[in-house]
């Protein structure tokens, strides 16, 4: 009997055929940009997303700290949920690395409550001015919850209506899409970083 782990997509194991493909993969240096395999797995998930390039990290957790350091400036605060996995697991790098200051707000399911996201956008209180709103698709600590489109169109409505950009944590966003039967993520309208940040 085979078991198959689903807790988080760090601990499944590659497959033999996965094997088989990395034995016989044309290798180059991607530092240089000459890897063809790097170049074809960027160009596809670029594609895939809806994007103009993609850029292979190796791991999720450098992914998100590249991205909020693109989005936001230090000093400036993040937007999360109270159980978003970069405010759990990876605040050092948050906070220490790219000086972001997180404001938690409650959420249902992975869902930002609204009320609140307004409400601390627009706060006169905080000290710290917000500088980027964040989901997580599908959300890992809300058992795999889905965030549906609709439900990001509502929070990036709200954020760009005040130029704030979105980052969605998308370690799992072909799950979200498996699962809601939606082929293409560009379909989802990705490209929610706008008004010039």
């Amino acid at each position: 009997m085979k078991i198959i782990d689903l807790r988080s997509d760090t601990v499944t194991l590659p497959t033999e055929e996965m094997y088989a493909a990395i034995k016989i993969a044309k290798l180059g240096d991607s530092g240089r940009g000459d890897d063809p395999t790097v170049n074809k797995l960027e160009k596809m998930a670029a594609n895939k997303l809806g994007m103009e390039d993609a850029l292979l990290t190796p791991s999720g957790t450098m992914s998100n700290l590249i991205a909020l350091m693109v989005h936001a400036k230090r000093g400036e605060s993040i937007l999360l949920g109270k159980s978003a996995h970069i405010y759990l697991k990876e605040f050092a790098s948050l906070s220490y690395i790219a000086g972001l200051i997180p404001i938690l707000l409650e959420e249902n399911k992975g869902m930002l409550n609204l009320k609140e996201l307004k409400y601390f956008i627009n706060s006169k209180h905080l000290s710290f001015k917000p500088g980027l709103v964040i989901l997580e698709n599908t959300h890992n600590y809300a058992g795999g919850t889905v965030v549906s489109p609709e439900e990001i169109y509502q929070v990036s409505e709200i954020a760009h209506e005040n130029k704030i950009p979105i980052h969605i944590d998308g370690a799992r966003i072909f799950n979200a899409a498996v699962a809601l039967s939606r082929n293409n993520c560009c379909s989802w309208d990705c490209s929610f970083r706008k008004n010039g940040r």
